[in-house]
């Protein structure tokens, strides 16, 4: 017998059995989706085959309310690699912060946030391991933690440029040859600019 179908007899699959993979399956479904196709992702199963009266079994009802948000863990095991987490946003790097940026201005994906808080037990960011294989790595993540650490370090770095931004202003203000400038300055929301990418 199937390891998948005892599986779903047993438990039915909530938002924590959508890894990040089978989240971007699913959005490329569209927005009226065939059940058939949703029960095959979720499940991994081929539905169509199965008898009409044990499609029941698969129940995808939790696909319509809102993904949960988990508390932030301090290290994340993917594929059998531990990923410390790195969230305080005024230690990142200056390389840290570039390549969050960089994602951001090139419409980020969440395995891109995801590779930036996240970095392999031993190294320092970018030091001696593969990127890439994080970001593949990243895509077994259950959405729900993938969802939780990506909103919780874009808001830390919204929260940072807010505090940068009235900092400059401050210092701007002691300066009298500056008022234009910070005039300007004050009209932009940089916090804003930058979150702008991510929603």
């Amino acid at each position: 017998m199937n390891i998948l179908k005892i599986f779903s007899r047993n438990k039915k699959a909530t938002w924590d059995d959508i890894t990040l993979e089978k989240f971007y399956q699913l959005n490329g479904l569209g927005n009226d989706p065939n059940i058939y196709d949703v029960i095959d992702i979720v499940y991994g199963i081929k539905s169509r085959e199965i008898p009409v009266s044990d499609l029941y079994k698969y129940s995808v009802g939790f696909l319509n309310k809102e993904c949960p948000r988990r508390s932030i863990k301090s290290h994340y095991t993917l594929n059998g690699v531990k990923y410390n987490a790195n969230f305080d946003i005024t230690k990142i790097t200056t390389a840290q912060f570039v390549d969050f940026r960089n994602y951001s201005i090139n419409g980020a994906k969440i395995e891109d946030v995801l590779s930036v808080c996240l970095i392999p037990e031993g190294h320092s960011y970018n030091d001696g391991y593969d990127i890439i294989k994080l970001k593949v790595d990243c895509l077994q993540m259950p959405i729900t933690d993938a969802q939780t650490i990506s909103f919780f370090f874009i808001n830390q770095l919204f929260v940072l440029l807010e505090s940068i931004q009235s900092s400059l202003l401050r210092n701007m203000e002691e300066i009298p040859e500056t008022q234009q400038l910070m005039d300007q300055f004050k009209d932009l929301d940089l916090p804003s600019s930058i979150l702008s990418q991510f929603c």
